[in-house]
């Protein structure tokens, strides 16, 4: 395809949906439709996008198999689960929320002790000085 694509593309692309097709048939239906609109809802918001690369696509694609395997897991245990607002197995949810604060510990701490730095192109036209330059009186941050 164009010399820069590979034609695996053409052969895994079509095995992909199948397998999503064979995953949202696990689901009941109302699940189902909604991850089929979510899905379908993101490929038509990155349709726009020309820089088409894996970075933008991977992260959101594999958290919505993760949900989605979690709701096939669900859904097979569900006769077996004990009433209660996070059923019979509360502990499970001890892990992710605990990998959530600790992200966003690492992310506050990162930007609060990393130091940012500036560039300041002085060649560059639309340049302004980053500190105030008592040498030189012309710059908008003189005395």
């Amino acid at each position: 395809i164009n010399e820069r694509t590979s034609p695996l593309i053409l052969v895994l692309a079509p095995a992909g949906m199948i397998a999503l097709a064979a995953l949202l048939a696990q689901l009941p239906r109302r699940r189902a439709c909604t991850y089929a609109l979510l899905l379908i809802g993101f490929v038509a918001a990155q349709s726009a996008n020309t820089n088409a690369w894996q970075r933008y696509f991977e992260p959101l694609i594999l958290l919505i198999l993760a949900l989605i395997a979690a709701d096939i897991a669900v859904a097979e245990e569900a006769p077996a689960r004990l009433p209660g607002w996070l059923g019979a197995q509360r502990s499970r949810w001890i892990g992710p929320a605990t990998l959530a604060l600790l992200g966003i510990a690492l992310t506050a701490s990162t930007l609060w002790l990393e130091p940012i730095f500036v560039k300041d192109w002085p060649d560059h036209p639309l340049s302004v000085p980053i500190a105030p330059s008592p040498a030189d009186p012309s710059t908008p941050f003189s005395r």
